[in-house]
């Protein structure tokens, strides 16, 4: 791990205690070496007129940078968006670390759930996440594989169709 991906790390870690959850995750969107946005998983709240029981640390970062990035922009349609946001992501990088408990590793397994892959496809950002045994990993949005089901999804399914609307509502909704 580079010195400058490792600095960006500690930093989403530091972010990580302002969590109020019991796994805490904290995340960081950068431009080259500086950082944008900050993000952390927090409780239950209402994006974009969406209900979620749980929000994950990389969607906190990726609605405070849509924020940024679509401000003052107009748009025909949701195409010519999805054109800019690719062009535009390509750009921009987001750490994504989880805080580990134990005093052996810092971080720990915070690879992006199904819902958080789809949302940084439609972005294009580039991801670098904390795995197991403190082991970085860095890879493009469309690279992920085998994406995490989370507990509060597993615990209550919505249907496929549905849940795309809402991560299409996050990314295509009025900023």
């Amino acid at each position: 791990m580079s010195k400058s991906n490792k600095k960006l790390c500690l930093l989403a870690l530091e972010k990580s205690s302002e969590s109020s959850q019991k796994f805490r995750h904290g995340a960081i969107i950068t431009k080259g070496k500086k950082p944008i946005v900050y993000g952390v998983n927090h409780s239950r709240c209402t994006i974009n007129g969406n209900y979620s029981s749980c929000v994950h640390a990389e969607i906190d970062a990726i609605h405070k940078w849509l924020k940024i990035v679509l401000k003052g922009k107009k748009f025909n349609n949701k195409k010519e968006r999805l054109k800019f946001l690719k062009m535009k992501g390509k750009k921009y990088k987001l750490y994504v670390v989880r805080e580990n408990n134990s005093k052996n590793e810092i971080f720990s397994n915070s690879k992006p759930c199904n819902d958080c892959t789809q949302v940084l496809q439609i972005c294009n950002i580039r991801i670098i996440y904390s795995y197991n045994n403190d082991v970085i990993i860095s890879t493009k949005p469309n690279k992920l594989s085998d994406s995490i089901i989370t507990s509060g999804n597993r615990s209550f399914p919505i249907n496929i169709q549905k849940k795309k609307s809402i991560n299409n509502n996050l990314v295509f909704g009025t900023y």
